[in-house]
């Protein structure tokens, strides 16, 4: 398997932050993608006691538009969407207006992260 450049965002805890160091630990050159800044402290101490020299934990907000412009700039061959603002309780029902429309912001913010390795 070629190793890749991967962009994991949501890698401030749980699903993203295990992946995103499970893919490091396999070779592949991961960017860390987090939300707010101490989260980034967090996860590059964690990155550094583990001793990993592939991984780059970025900020990455996918609700600012700067972090996003930022993101478009990156080089990568993959990207791993761990994060879905807005979506804290994804199992609760759809039926309530704004968790409708966090789902359609969410889903016109994915195509944009998809241009990135392009």
């Amino acid at each position: 398997m070629s190793k890749k450049r991967i962009l994991i965002t949501g890698s401030g805890s749980g699903f993203g932050e295990g992946a995103a160091i499970g893919l490091a630990q396999n070779g592949h050159e991961v960017i860390a993608g987090v939300q707010i800044w101490p989260q980034v402290t967090s996860l590059r101490q964690k990155v550094n006691s583990i001793g990993l020299n592939n991984i780059r934990v970025e900020k990455l907000d996918l609700l600012h538009p700067y972090d996003v412009a930022n993101a478009l700039k990156w080089d990568i061959d993959l990207a791993g969407l761990a994060a879905m603002p807005g979506n804290v309780r994804a199992t609760r029902p759809l039926r309530h207006p704004a968790r409708r429309s966090r789902i359609r912001r969410n889903r016109q913010r994915i195509p944009v992260l998809r241009r990135i390795g392009d």
